[in-house]
């Protein structure tokens, strides 16, 4: 909650408890970046939460936290760098989580007693369709369903189960036109400062030397990963062209 109407206020939002029959609102954390996503515990007593420095609504991609009610303590979760986008009970005592590592889209399952985090599925070319990584648990704890999609594969119902990923088939009567347009290959680079920068080279079919468009975000707080290029006609239109 923040503490005025205005639509920039959110950036200073807190962590707040509402009692629902006498209208008070306690604080029970303020962050030095910004809150996301709060999620209760099938008991009521933890509440998870993520925060991150955050450049709009709805880009929250960081630290995943855990707020216990009972003695007011506030920890953060080890998730193996994975900035965390996503986050569900299985139950009191397991969180799945979702989110990215570089390049990389993984999902995760932490023990809340422990306090570790498992990969449960990761890739490099696969993501989940939507601004960041989102997941739905099913069935047992740890496996999920999500909407699955490459640069060159349309999205597809996929579903994790016991560590095994599955595309369901997509029924055509022909290939799509994206499908053979090019490659992708993830590529790193040094800075002038000697920060490691990260990207997608994408090539069309047929021999290089090819014209090459840059395309760059200022950051910081999103990133490229694969996504359906049959959502991108310009881009498609360009590669399709050498």
């Amino acid at each position: 909650a923040s503490h005025d109407p205005q639509e920039g206020a959110w950036y200073a939002a807190d962590l707040v408890l509402i009692d629902l029959a006498t209208g008070d609102a306690k604080c029970l954390y303020t962050p030095d970046a910004q809150l996301a996503l709060p999620r209760a515990s099938p008991c009521g007593q933890t509440i998870a939460f993520l925060e991150a420095i955050s450049s709009d609504r709805g880009f929250v991609a960081g630290d995943l936290r855990l707020y216990d009610l009972r003695d007011g303590s506030c920890c953060v979760l080890d998730t193996q760098n994975v900035d965390v986008t996503h986050v569900e009970w299985r139950s009191d005592q397991s969180l799945m989580a979702a989110g990215h590592r570089g390049l990389e889209t993984l999902v995760l399952s932490i023990a809340i007693a422990k306090g570790t985090a498992k990969e449960l599925w990761k890739s490099l070319h696969i993501s989940t369709s939507g601004r960041y990584a989102i997941v739905l648990g099913l069935g047992r704890a740890e496996n999920f369903a999500f909407v699955g999609e490459s640069f060159f594969k349309r999205p597809q119902i996929a579903t994790v189960k016991d560590g095994l990923c599955e595309m369901a088939p997509v029924n055509r009567p022909e290939p799509e036109p994206w499908e053979d347009s090019g490659s992708a290959e993830a590529v790193r680079w040094q800075a002038s400062d000697g920060l490691q920068i990260e990207g997608w080279l994408i090539r069309p079919p047929g021999q290089s030397p090819y014209p090459t468009l840059l395309c760059v975000h200022a950051g910081p707080v999103i990133h490229w990963r694969p996504f359906w290029l049959g959502r991108a006609p310009l881009n498609l239109m360009l590669l399709r062209r050498g």
